[in-house]
């Protein structure tokens, strides 16, 4: 029988494997460990208030929250609203771009006429005027000036100056193009309802409790050069099934038309595509030999 440390142990194991393409998109994205970490420590308190903290009727549920968590009760209370309430927005620390570029924008040391933003010089202006070392130095204390500029370039949020020339910004505020809000939507959605299926799974252990959860992949996988046949031919045949139980997903009367309450329910497809790495890493996590040996 597996002790508690151990199942711990390969539960946050199998978390860190998780984390890896969640962690690339917040990297993507502009999003820094900080934010990141303030919405997972607002998380757990509402997870635990809502699923937990009811267990014992001895123990007042902000106790038992800082009991499991491990919060203190002061971080507990940060995080609820005067009626008890978890707040539903609460300020992060923004990322270093998009401090800068607000900064840029706003504070009167770097603004001109009708508060446009105005050209920095890196180091020496030549009217005396605060530089863009003094922005970055006010404003991200942990990143050198040139470390900002390569980031602000990146990210088109400024123009490589010419030798001798000011530095001008591009961007009044950091939103990659991708950061659609319909395709952030469609994100944690996809990702959220597969997890729920899985924790499901977890939980129930009968068939008639657990819900369709199935895997297909070839057993030794494919060449290279035949990943676009299949994934043609995936597509092709799950674009036939969804059609299928699109049409007949019309057979259930919708609870609308009785005035009754509806359960949100539906079917999630998706093709996968492994990275050699990460197989390597999830392997290293459950304590799998190298390979070859």
């Amino acid at each position: 029988m597996p002790s508690t440390y151990n199942v711990k142990s390969k539960v946050l194991g199998a978390f860190r494997h998780l984390l890896v393409p969640l962690v690339r998109v917040l990297l993507r994205h502009g999003v820094g460990y900080h934010e990141f970490a303030a919405v997972v420590k607002e998380v757990y308190v509402k997870v635990c208030l809502r699923e937990f903290s009811h267990v014992s009727e001895a123990v007042a549920p902000q106790s038992r929250v800082a009991i499991l968590t491990g919060l203190t009760r002061s971080e507990i209370s940060q995080l609820l609203s005067e009626d008890g309430e978890l707040r539903q927005s609460f300020d992060t620390e923004a990322s270093r771009v998009a401090t800068l570029l607000q900064a840029w924008h706003t504070d009167a040391d770097f603004v001109g006429p009708y508060a446009v933003p105005r050209d920095l010089y890196l180091t020496n202006d030549p009217l005396g005027l605060q530089t863009f070392t003094e922005l970055v130095r006010r404003y991200c204390t942990d990143v050198t000036p040139a470390e900002m500029l390569a980031e602000l370039v990146g990210v088109d949020a400024a123009t490589v100056p010419q030798e001798g020339e000011p530095i001008r910004v591009t961007k009044r505020t950091y939103i990659p193009e991708s950061m659609a809000p319909d395709a952030v939507e469609v994100f944690a959605r996809s990702v959220r309802r597969f997890s729920e299926t899985a924790n499901h799974n977890l939980v129930n252990k009968t068939a008639e409790e657990r819900l369709f959860e199935r895997w297909v992949f070839p057993d030794d996988g494919i060449r290279e050069r035949d990943w676009a046949a299949f994934h043609a031919m995936v597509s092709e045949r799950l674009q036939d099934l969804v059609r299928e139980l699109d049409a007949k997903f019309s057979w259930f009367e919708s609870p609308r038309n009785r005035g009754e309450d509806g359960m949100s329910v539906g079917v999630g497809i998706y093709v996968y595509r492994d990275s050699p790495d990460d197989v390597r890493d999830w392997e290293q996590l459950l304590g799998f030999p190298p390979r070859g040996h």
